[in-house]
Parts: C-alpha cells; sequence; structure tokens
C-alpha cells in the first residue's frame, strides 16, 4: 500500500511540474553546493578549497549530527559568508528523507540567491572538476539559453591505493589515485548539477529531481540524458567519488553510514569491490590542481 501510495505522489508531483514553464539558462549564472554531511571534519578543509578554486560561490551545508568539531573546522567560511549551516531535523535516515533535506536546502537557496543559478548535489566524498582546459563555469555557460533541468555528471570510484591510514600533512587527491576501470558498473552513476529556475524538486535521493515544462537533462558534453539508460560520459565534467578514502577511515565511519541506507554487502564482496576500485592509476585530477 505505501508503495503504491508513493508512486501515485510521484507521479502527481511530475504532472505538476510538467504544468510549470521552463526557463532559459542565463549567462555566468552562479554555481553553489549542497550537501548533508556527517562527520566529515577531517576532510572539509579540503574539499571546500578545492571547490572555491572550480569557480563555487556558496556552499550550503545540512548536519546530521555529526560529533566532531566541524564547527571548527567550518568557522572561518561561515565568517566569509562562504559556507551556510543547517540542521537535519530527522534522527534516522533514509533516501526519501536525504530528499527531503535536500528540498529545505534548495528553498534556502531560492530565499537568498534566486532561481538563475545552478546547484551541485555532491558529497563531501565527491570532487567535481573539468578535464579539459576550460572550467567548471565554462562547461556550464555553455548551456545558455537552452532549458536545463540538470547537467548530470557520472562519477569514477576510486578506492584506498593500498593505503591502512592517510597520511594528514598531504592531501587526500594526492594520496588516493587508484579508481576502478571505466567499465565498472558503478562508474556509470552520476550526481546533478541542478539548474533551479527548471527544478520542482527531489522525491527520492539526490540524483535525479523532477524537472519543469519542457525543460530537459543533459550530460556535461551537451548531449541528451536518458534516466533509463545506463550511459557514462565522463568529460568535460566528471567526479572523482572517493568511496573508501583510507581503509581506517573506511571501516570506522563509512561502513556505519551505508547501514543506516540499509546497504551492507558481505565481505568477500567488499574485498572484490575494493580491489576493483584499486585497479587502474588516474592522476586527471592533478593536472586540474597545476
Amino acid at each position: 500500500m505505501a508503495a503504491t501510495f508513493q508512486k501515485i505522489h510521484y507521479n502527481l508531483l511530475k504532472q505538476w511540474g510538467a504544468l510549470r514553464p521552463a526557463q532559459e539558462v542565463k549567462a555566468d549564472a552562479p554555481l553553489f553546493v549542497a550537501c548533508v554531511f556527517k562527520n566529515e571534519a577531517p576532510f572539509l578543509k579540503e574539499w571546500i578549497d578545492f571547490h572555491l578554486k572550480r569557480g563555487v560561490q556558496k556552499f550550503y551545508l545540512s548536519d546530521n549530527g555529526s560529533t566532531d568539531n566541524f564547527e571548527e573546522v567550518l568557522a572561518p567560511y561561515v565568517k566569509q559568508g562562504l559556507v551556510s549551516i543547517s540542521k537535519t531535523p530527522f534522527t534516522q535516515w533514509s533516501i526519501r528523507r536525504q530528499a527531503q533535506e535536500f528540498n529545505r536546502l534548495v528553498q534556502k537557496i531560492k530565499s537568498e540567491q534566486g532561481s538563475d543559478c545552478w546547484v551541485a548535489f555532491i558529497d563531501i566524498d565527491e570532487y567535481l572538476f573539468s578535464v579539459e582546459p576550460r572550467g567548471v563555469r565554462d562547461v556550464l555557460n555553455s548551456f545558455e539559453g537552452k532549458e536545463v533541468a540538470a547537467v548530470q555528471v557520472n562519477w569514477l570510484m576510486f578506492g584506498t591505493s593500498g593505503l591502512k591510514k592517510l597520511d594528514k600533512s598531504k592531501p587526500m587527491i594526492e594520496q588516493l589515485t587508484k579508481r576502478a576501470p571505466m567499465e565498472h558498473d558503478e562508474n556509470t552513476n552520476f550526481k546533478p548539477i541542478v539548474y533551479l529556475a527548471n527544478t520542482f524538486q527531489f522525491f527520492e535521493g539526490p540524483h535525479l529531481p523532477i524537472q519543469k515544462g519542457s525543460a530537459q537533462f543533459y550530460f556535461s558534453d551537451g548531449s541528451n540524458f536518458a534516466p533509463s539508460r545506463k550511459e557514462g560520459k565522463h568529460s568535460p565534467l566528471r567526479l572523482n567519488h572517493y568511496w573508501y578514502r583510507a581503509e581506517e577511515d573506511y571501516y570506522q565511519e563509512k561502513v556505519a553510514k551505508r547501514e543506516a541506507y540499509g546497504d551492507y554487502r558481505k565481505r568477500e564482496l567488499e574485498e572484490w569491490h575494493m580491489n576493483r576500485c584499486n585497479e587502474v592509476e588516474d592522476l586527471e585530477i592533478l593536472k586540474d590542481e597545476v
């Protein structure tokens, strides 16, 4: 019964979104990031600094019950107006509640920035960048004049690079340089850079918002994106997804977070997956740092 109600609810939202007119992407629309996080203090500074260099103008972060010193880490960015921190109202987590929290962040962004802006819905372990000389903002500007709901960016799954523990004196992205092969199934997964004026809301998870009117989804190369088709395009934009980080980080933090979503892999499969994500050396993101 609950599943039937959810399907009806989703279809009604899609119909409502379809009735609302889409708008053309405006020139030089600003870029923001929306993210829900928990106990990510050691990684926040590197992640924020990296994306500031790629043209992100402000981060809208929602804390889901962290017990670490994230506020201390974020304080300088909050003072500069680069970070806004909210608290999730949920004590238990699910992909439905994740969508609800993103919808809450969307309303906050709209109230502060308006709707003619890009918002990347990415996690702290995901790094967005361009593999071409033109930057992230330049790629997004190439969609000016189109009715875009979101630019969908595929990720590449990175492993531990054989590290038990990260060296805190070095950037994480310089240490974790091994990933799964391009043909790995998970590399067709994606995250959206949403054009807020042309999306209604998220319904389940952070991947596919409900679009308005005739607005369409695109890959970053300008080709059409179809949710039903498993396809990965990792240029010009891509996400490095540092799923494992080092082994210590994975077993101390990530496992518990996955279990909160009901996601659990048996030990043998986990070992295979970890090895799979360490097969290919990839330094592309470091070229972008030069």
